[in-house]
């Protein structure tokens, strides 16, 4: 008896497990597409996600800062606009070339 409610403790554990693990993934692929974004007006873009790097008429464009080490490519969140609401925020990423980024305090 010890033994199945043992074995039925670890089958709950999993699949809880997987189940956790499922909604961060369906969490991160709504963030990386920009789900959350697609409506809004610019008004509420700006204040989700602050002034933009590059602003053009129908584009808005929001860097990713880079950490410390050596960087090849750089995430952009790409935010396209029709009559005034984001019809898509997906994040790009870019070629930058080689971009050396020292550690803070040195």
């Amino acid at each position: 008896m010890l033994t199945v409610l043992f074995n039925l403790c670890l089958f709950l554990s999993a699949k809880e497990d997987t189940l956790r693990v499922m909604a961060l993934r369906d969490a991160a692929e709504v963030w990386h597409t920009g789900q959350v974004f697609v409506g809004l007006p610019e008004q509420g873009i700006s204040r989700r996600l602050g002034e933009p790097t590059s602003k053009k008429a129908l584009v808005w464009e929001y860097w990713q800062p880079l950490g410390p080490g050596a960087h090849s490519f750089r995430w952009v969140r790409v935010v396209r606009f029709r009559d005034g609401k984001a019809v898509a925020a997906a994040m790009e990423e870019r070629g930058v070339g080689c971009i050396l980024v020292e550690p803070k305090g040195k």
